[in-house]
């Protein structure tokens, strides 16, 4: 097997025979330096968006009501106030991005504000999440919600198909600028787009958390890379869509999220859902990244206790990011 692939090497140019000092020897060529550049950038990014689609599984697995409430209560306001700033008017047609089990739609109030008149459609790759959407709406008795099984790189429909576009707390599992791309290509000319993301937080300035996740820290620092990795960047999403085409960006810095660490299980279970050490994790084989996620467990329980009540959180950094599709072009 080892000589077929020399062979097949050889034969298409990546490496080439050499005699060095009577002794037969294989040197890569130019073109076979390219071709391992090209392959080691395509398994990169091959193992982000793993990493992507699997937190995005975690999620669908998470009862994900019941944790927003207990471990993440800042939530709903922060949508509240997402749905205001993307100008939402009666008779609308809304396309909500990564909305889960509809959380935009209904605690936020996206579906209030469209009225009867409007239209909402719903856009998220867990056909788990989807489907509990559509139970939610049914049972709450809303005929004007649709639900897509789909990623925001690749949007299943026509341009311009909407008033509105948004999403909060999704882009971190996605291509930002495929995603953001599609955003705004699914907006008619005129319409608003709108999102809220958690930005990269320097999570080693907290004590506990630095003792709780030592083991996280510390594989990073021998593998040289970072911990997290999969939040964007403060300003990165404005970025991109003012790559992407977009006009009229807002970005608005003055909020951040709070997790509270209510339990060892539902804090790792999070951190992991959610894709917060997806830069450590897409570098660790499956079962290293399975043992870590046990390890963390097993340490929280000797840590979390002996961080006093009102100091079980962690805050991140909140973005809000407005634009609007140009409305000519």
């Amino acid at each position: 097997m080892l000589q077929a692939e020399l062979d097949a090497s050889v034969a298409n140019g990546s490496l080439t025979i050499e005699t060095i000092g009577g002794v037969p020897s294989l040197r890569q060529t130019a073109e076979g330096a390219s071709r391992s550049a090209q392959y080691r950038e395509e398994l990169t990014v091959f193992s982000a968006a793993r990493a992507s689609a699997l937190a995005a599984v975690e999620v669908s697995r998470l009862d994900i009501e019941r944790f927003i409430q207990e471990g993440v209560p800042d939530a709903e306001p922060l949508r509240h106030r997402l749905v205001r700033m993307a100008g939402i008017q009666p008779g609308m047609r809304v396309l909500d991005c990564g909305s889960a089990a509809g959380a935009n739609l209904f605690e936020g109030g996206v579906l209030e504000m469209v009225g009867s008149t409007g239209c909402v459609v719903a856009l998220d790759p867990a056909a788990a999440m989807i489907a509990r959407l559509q139970q939610r709406a049914r049972k709450a008795g809303y005929r004007n919600v649709d639900a897509v099984v789909a990623r925001a790189e690749s949007m299943p429909f026509a341009v311009g198909s909407f008033d509105v576009v948004i999403g909060s707390a999704f882009l971190r599992y996605t291509d930002l600028m495929r995603a953001t791309g599609e955003m705004l290509r699914v907006t008619r000319p005129g319409g608003t787009i709108a999102t809220v993301e958690a930005i990269e937080p320097d999570l080693g300035q907290i004590g506990w958390f630095r003792d709780w996740f030592a083991p996280a820290f510390d594989a990073a620092k021998r593998l040289g890379v970072p911990v997290s990795g999969r939040l964007p960047a403060p300003g990165a999403i404005a970025q991109a869509l003012e790559r992407n085409g977009a006009e009229a960006i807002e970005v608005e810095t003055d909020a951040d999220i709070r997790m509270n660490a209510v339990s060892p299980e539902s804090f790792v279970f999070w951190m992991r859902a959610a894709g917060l050490l997806t830069g450590l994790v897409e570098n660790l084989p499956w079962k290293a990244a399975n043992d870590l996620w046990g390890e963390l467990v097993e340490r929280g329980r000797r840590v979390l206790p002996e961080v006093p009540p009102e100091e079980r959180f962690l805050r991140w950094p909140v973005e809000y990011v407005r634009a609007r599709r140009p409305a000519t072009g």
